[in-house]
């Protein structure tokens, strides 16, 4: 389970935690107080600095100015210059929680001001022990590797999707799923975050209990909605295929064995979009290939490459 103290134990300045609901990062900013009277803010580029608890009230008065928090401190490099009179304002080592600032340092237009308020924040956070803690989203690419440190916010266990079933079942007064159910209900669910499985749960309940076949359409929708993403549901079957006898052999041993994958993700022509990694100087390629290199590893994933012969997906010229 996901927590601060570690980092704040180390003195971690900034943190970032890539998460699919930044809502679970304020709700864990809050716990991690425990009555300790930490102040515990947080941003967004709509509202500005706001407090989460009655310790920042004073807090977040002092860094807007006592002026309304959406005009003195939305704009994510007003914020940042705020947060550097925080030592001034309190010593109780406060935790920011700042959502969305990632893809502002990202953003192309507000990168480069971004970025330097950032650093310029590292030491004053050091100094009084305070910690920005930035919601990232997955797969975010750290531009200060020295400086922040990055932590994944698992996403909820087949176990946890099968306890939230049987909840929301309880909850309705519908009829609980069976073990097997559950299971079924658990790999439809896997991969989706808290938030976003308990509204898919709670959209698939019927009187008769919950509707497997409903929750996968809207498993499936939910993963088309994902921008590069899409499923596949084509109706071709191994004997369509002509040759590929030993791929076809590989992979059916694969999904027919004891250990087999709940996913099958196809890259199509990656070779494109990595094949300029000793080239690229921009450092994205390199980023990228970084990244799901790293990720298959640490997810003991399994990767086939397909390479067919030179030319093979060129259309003909007559």
């Amino acid at each position: 389970m996901l927590t601060l103290k570690p980092y704040r134990r180390a003195a971690v300045p900034l943190l970032a935690i890539q998460t699919a609901d930044p809502a679970e990062i304020v709700r864990l900013a809050l716990s991690e107080t425990n009555g300790n009277g930490y102040p515990v803010l947080v941003w967004d580029c709509i509202h500005g600095i706001t407090p989460l608890n009655e310790n920042a009230e004073s807090v977040a008065d002092s860094l807007n100015n006592s002026m309304e928090p959406a005009i003195a401190t939305s704009n994510p490099v007003e914020m940042l210059r705020a947060l550097e009179k925080i030592e001034e304002v309190t010593d109780n080592k406060p935790i920011v929680v700042a959502i969305g600032l990632t893809e502002i340092l990202d953003d192309p237009q507000s990168k480069i001001p971004a970025r330097q308020a950032l650093w310029n924040l590292r030491d004053v956070f050091v100094r009084c022990g305070a910690i920005l803690v930035m919601t990232a989203p997955m797969g975010w690419i750290n531009p200060f590797p020295d400086d922040i440190a990055v932590v994944i916010n698992e996403l909820p266990a087949r176990e946890n999707h099968m306890d939230r079933a049987k909840y929301i079942c309880q909850s309705a007064k519908v009829k609980e799923p069976t073990k097997k159910q559950s299971e079924t209900i658990g790999d439809a669910l896997l991969g989706l975050s808290a938030f976003a499985s308990e509204q898919a749960l709670a959209l698939s309940v019927t009187k008769e209990g919950i509707d497997i076949e409903t929750l996968w359409a809207r498993k499936r929708q939910q993963i088309s909605e994902t921008p590069g993403l899409n499923v596949y549901e084509g109706k071709e079957k191994f004997e369509d295929l002509g040759g590929l006898d030993q791929a076809k052999k590989l992979f059916k041993s694969l999904l027919n064995g004891k250990r087999k994958p709940g996913a099958v993700v196809f890259v199509d022509e990656i070779e494109k979009s990595l094949g300029g990694t000793r080239g690229d100087t921009s450092g994205v390629s390199q980023s990228i290939l970084g990244y799901l290199l790293t990720y298959m590893q640490d997810q003991n994933a399994t990767g086939t490459i397909f390479v067919g012969p030179p030319g093979a997906a060129r259309p003909r010229r007559h």
